[in-house]
């Protein structure tokens, strides 16, 4: 397994990703940097729970962001507006996703990384 801190160096140098990719199942997108977390996380799951959620929305709030948050044996990820407005919430009881917190954000029906916008 990869560390925290290598993870989050490689996801640093995710930049203005001249690629974007279509999700099938959703109708969206998403960018290199997705890719990145997806392969060094080993977090398919979490994309793809967070394409399908963020597609109920979409037509609702123009700006999504995405917070993954771990704590002891649970973690949470929640949906709001960018702001303070929180659109949906949904809690594990356990987790393999090796960070502890993880922002990712949708706009223009395209998942990415901050560092991408």
């Amino acid at each position: 397994m990869k560390s925290k801190q290598f993870i989050l160096n490689q996801l640093a140098s995710c930049k203005n990703s001249s690629n974007i990719y279509y999700h099938y199942l959703t109708e969206a997108y998403y960018t290199n940097g997705i890719i990145q977390l997806a392969e060094l996380c080993e977090c398919d799951w979490f994309i793809n729970e967070a394409l399908v959620i963020c597609e109920l929305f979409k037509d609702l709030v123009p700006f999504i962001t995405i917070d993954f948050k771990k704590t002891d044996n649970n973690s949470k990820v929640i949906y709001s507006d960018g702001a303070a407005k929180e659109l949906y919430r949904k809690e594990y009881n356990i987790t393999n996703f090796p960070l502890d917190k993880q922002r990712l954000f949708f706009c223009n029906n395209t998942l990415q990384l901050p560092n991408e916008l």
